[in-house]
């Protein structure tokens, strides 16, 4: 995860619109913040207090000691609230919102990104959680292809999710120390509770070759989990599902990973382990 961080009238005219809408959030946040010990924000490149920067039409706000946003390409915006907490977008219509202590959001990682999410609501600490991922949760570009759609949503303290390519999406709901990935076209990795898993889907290089596979952890801990496979996504999937429900322990030593690389489905609960 660890990618994976004066003023002219014409400036101010551009960016009217988002420029009202940011402030509204940036008085809500102050507002929330009560005695926070830093609070920041830039609208349209125009800002206040250190911390936050914006390019025109875009807007960063940051509540919290040593919060920092940066908002980069149009029509953008990046929110951290927390004490260390870090929001970052590059490209267009990017959004991330980080928030928790040390929370890390980041939606895009450079111009050609567009439309990606990151949200990361959660406590993490300063190092690789238990999977040896850095907690946060990033959405764009894939080994320099541009990022496109995708969607990353983290909670719970110190896990880290994915999603890079195009229209994939990770989810984790609760639990801590977990690793979702997701990418090349159209896949999805989720994660409900649970602690210390690994869960990736990898599959599909474009429209005329998707994905379209998803992998899943349900309640379990400690487990290894793969959809596809990143070392040749054009060939995994389409249509691979692999998951574990109520199960612990598929990390290689104690129960053999579960694994889907192509077409089909590979489930293991804890009736069939």
């Amino acid at each position: 995860m660890a990618r994976y961080r004066i003023i002219s009238n014409g400036k101010v005219a551009g960016g009217a619109l988002i420029g009202a809408v940011a402030s509204s959030l940036a008085a809500a946040a102050l507002g929330a913040a009560g005695t926070a010990d830093a609070t920041c924000a830039s609208i349209s490149g125009v800002g206040t207090g250190g911390g936050c920067t914006s390019t025109p039409t875009s807007f960063a706000v940051g509540v919290g000691n040593g919060a920092t946003a940066n908002s980069n390409g149009l029509f953008s915006g990046a929110v951290a609230m927390g004490d260390g907490s870090t929001a970052v977008t590059n490209g267009n219509f990017n959004a991330a919102f980080a928030v928790g202590k040390n929370s890390y959001a980041q939606a895009g990682a450079n111009a050609n990104d567009t439309g990606n999410l990151a949200v990361n609501i959660g406590n993490n600490d300063l190092g690789p959680n238990a999977t040896g991922s850095f907690p946060g949760a990033f959405a764009g570009n894939d080994l320099g292809t541009p990022g496109f759609g995708n969607v990353a949503i983290v909670t719970g303290n110190n896990n880290a999710g994915s999603a890079d390519g195009s229209l994939n999406s990770v989810f984790n709901i609760g639990g801590t120390g977990n690793t979702l990935i997701s990418t090349g076209f159209a896949n999805n990795a989720t994660n409900v509770l649970g602690k210390n898993n690994w869960v990736q889907a990898a599959a599909g290089t474009g429209p005329t070759n998707p994905g379209l596979s998803s992998a899943f952890n349900i309640g379990g801990n400690n487990n290894y989990i793969y959809a596809g496979s990143i070392p040749n996504i054009s060939k995994a999937g389409p249509f691979a599902i692999a998951g574990a429900i109520g199960t612990s322990n598929h990390d290689g030593v104690t129960l053999p990973v579960i694994n889907q690389p192509t077409t089909g489905t590979t489930i293991k609960t804890a009736l069939n382990p």
